[in-house]
């Protein structure tokens, strides 16, 4: 019933049946669901509260880190999302999305040797899940990438190969394989090839399409090829259009700063 409401998106209903549930016992799970209604009516400093009220009596309930995790996130609290979805992490080491929430969050801290260990993990504990996000598989190649690891590289090259062709109709898995493609163009010294794959790449950058995360993944990919040598008048222009359009809260900011961190610039 607290599901279908959600998901009908009648939150303050969902809200007040938890609450009479909290009413009559106060059980951790309605105390989270209510806090989980409020974050999904965009009541979020409502929904901060809520969860860390409910970690304060019992700070072991891993799912209420990750609520307030996504709350700091929300809030643009990139770092301190990272710390929480750590502590879930660490409590149950070998849950796939936690492995890969706080891996991407490492990731775009810029702790790569952090990232790498858990979005590792992920694939092998997940390879074989469908909770398992090819996009955790993209963030290794850039990892791979960085550390001029071409074995890996061209791994993670073949993994995302594999998965594009067994879903043709996904343009989020094939702008992940030719993101890979253009960094391991890049790293085998074919610069021309990387540099056209990553203008192919950001002409969508204005199609409905084109989310945050591709933006994000397109500015991970620029940085990388400006220290390449990309044309710094054509990446200037990708940047500013793709700022124009998504740089439109604090937390999107952040996460935007995030991507770009080889080119501080």
């Amino acid at each position: 019933l607290f599901r279908s409401m959600l998901r009908q998106k009648r939150h303050e209903d969902a809200a007040r049946l938890f609450e009479a549930v909290v009413a009559a016992k106060a059980v951790p799970w309605a105390r989270l669901g209510i806090a989980r209604a409020h974050f999904a009516e965009g009541d979020i400093a409502r929904a901060r509260r809520k969860v860390e009220e409910l970690l304060s009596d019992d700070p072991s309930n891993a799912d209420a880190y990750d609520v307030l995790g996504s709350v700091q996130m929300e809030m643009g609290e990139l770092e301190q999302a990272r710390a929480t979805f750590e502590t879930a992490t660490q409590m149950t080491p070998d849950c796939i999305l936690r492995l890969q929430h706080t891996g991407t969050l490492s990731f775009y801290a810029g702790d790569y040797l952090r990232a790498a260990e858990l979005l590792q993990r992920a694939w092998t504990v997940g390879k074989r899940s469908r909770l398992f996000d090819f996009l955790s598989m993209l963030l290794l190649a850039f990892i791979r990438y960085d550390a001029r690891q071409l074995g890996a590289l061209e791994l993670a090259k073949e993994n995302l190969q594999r998965i594009s062709d067994s879903h043709p109709q996904s343009v989020r898995l094939k702008r992940f394989l030719r993101i890979t493609e253009g960094l391991w163009a890049a790293t085998n010294g074919k610069r021309d090839e990387a540099f056209q794959l990553a203008r192919e790449i950001c002409i969508d950058a204005m199609r409905p399409a084109f989310d945050l995360e591709a933006a994000m993944n397109a500015l991970a990919m620029l940085a990388r090829m400006a220290l390449q040598g990309f044309p710094m008048n054509e990446f200037e222009d990708i940047i500013r259009r793709i700022g124009r359009r998504f740089a439109v809260s604090k937390a999107a900011n952040q996460v935007l700063l995030s991507a770009a961190l080889r080119r501080p610039d």
